[in-house]
Order: structure tokens, then sequence, then C-alpha cells
């Protein structure tokens, strides 16, 4: 796969209500992506990393998106809320941009 912008999902199906969630493709890791309040999309791997409970089960908050087992808030940046976190765990994110309805997630 080539480095660059790829195409994971619409605009529409990102919301500020609850995480989206993308399965594997090709070379991509799966990911939990949420609308921020200023309206940008955030990218994270769907997994917590601190025991892999799926995020798509998580809720959103004005921080980021809440693991449902753990409850920490993940940032958009992948940072865990140092109020709910024991440790510094970070998961991997992406940047991403909007283009005609369409959300892309920069590639490496």
């Amino acid at each position: 796969m080539k480095n660059g912008w790829i195409k994971i999902a619409r605009s529409n199906e990102v919301s500020l209500l609850k995480p989206y969630v993308t399965n594997k493709i090709k070379a991509l890791p799966a990911m939990c992506l949420w609308r921020e309040p200023d309206n940008t999309i955030a990218a994270i791997e769907r997994f917590c990393p601190l025991g892999k409970e799926d995020l798509a089960e998580g809720k959103i908050t004005n921080n980021g998106v809440v693991c449902p087992k753990h409850k920490i808030t993940w940032s958009s940046l992948g940072n865990a809320n140092k109020s709910t976190a024991l440790t510094n765990t970070i998961s991997y994110w992406w940047p991403t941009k909007e283009i005609s309805g369409d959300v892309f997630v920069k590639w490496k």
C-alpha cells in the first residue's frame, strides 16, 4: 500500500454521539473515529492498548473516547487522560481530513 492519504469512511458515518470503527483494511489497522467538539475527526487504534477492549463500545465525551472497561479517556492524539489513567500509555493516532464527504487518514 502506498504512503499518503487513504479513504476510510464517509463523513456522515462519523458523529459526536458514538464511535465509528473500521476493520483492518489491507495494511491499515482497525481504527476508532469520532468528531471532536470543533467538528474535526479523530482517528486512533480501535482497541484499547491496555487490554484490547473494543472502543466501538466506548462513549464520546468532549475530551475523547472512553474505554468501556478501563474508563480511560483517549484523546484525538492518542494520549490517555491523566485523571482517568494510572499510566502514561499512548494509543496510536492518525492525522485526518475530510474532502467532498469522505474521511481520509494519513498513512506513514
